[in-house]
């Protein structure tokens, strides 16, 4: 029967490291407090920019509404002026991992701004369909532009913005994150209005 021995260094060492590794995981954690970025203020700055209107403090409740596939809402806000502000994402592009999130502002039942907040597509391809100009194509739509059922909601056939040329799918998730936006507002803001 052999005995188990320790040797003396290997114990020293196995302590050494323990105490290394718990210094690093105490300064990370501190560095993590002072550099969290708040995501809830971070958008709100973001709408800032994006629309002159102040945001109320009311967030609405959108948890009982069913996302169109590939595209859901990740917050909704209500504008002083009336406008609701929402920030829908779309998966239904190149940078799928990361998605295409847009905050959308309808006031009146008019989509009056589209702005990119964040994406993970390709710079000078997919990013394309995330400019001013392109995004300002869905600022000439009104909710009755849009064919609203129970599971989808797509622009009617006359009024539709065209795919972007080189970034086909950057401009469908721009188009569901923008769709998705619409139908939220007539299912949940529109009713709590």
């Amino acid at each position: 029967m052999s005995k188990f021995s320790v040797n003396k260094d290997s114990v020293k060492l196995v302590i050494i490291l323990a105490c290394i590794a718990l210094v690093s995981s105490l300064l990370l954690a501190v560095i993590n407090i002072f550099t969290q970025v708040d995501e809830e203020a971070k958008l709100r700055e973001a709408i800032g920019e994006a629309y002159s209107s102040p945001l109320t403090e009311e967030v609405i409740d959108f948890s009982s509404y069913d996302n169109i596939e590939k595209a859901e809402i990740l917050n909704m806000f209500r504008a002083e002026d009336g406008a609701v502000v929402i920030l829908s994402k779309s998966t239904n592009c190149y940078g799928a991992g990361t998605g295409i999130s847009l905050i959308v502002v309808i006031k009146g039942n008019d989509i009056v701004e589209v702005v990119s907040y964040s994406h993970g597509e390709t710079p000078g391809l997919g990013t394309n369909a995330l400019t001013e100009e392109y995004l300002a194509k869905y600022e000439a739509f009104n909710v009755s532009d849009f064919v609203i059922d129970g599971t989808d909601a797509t622009p009617n056939g006359y009024k539709k913005v065209e795919n972007y040329t080189g970034a086909t799918k950057s401009s469908n998730g721009v188009r569901d994150a923008v769709t998705n936006a619409v139908r939220a507002y007539v299912k949940v803001a529109k009713e709590n209005a």
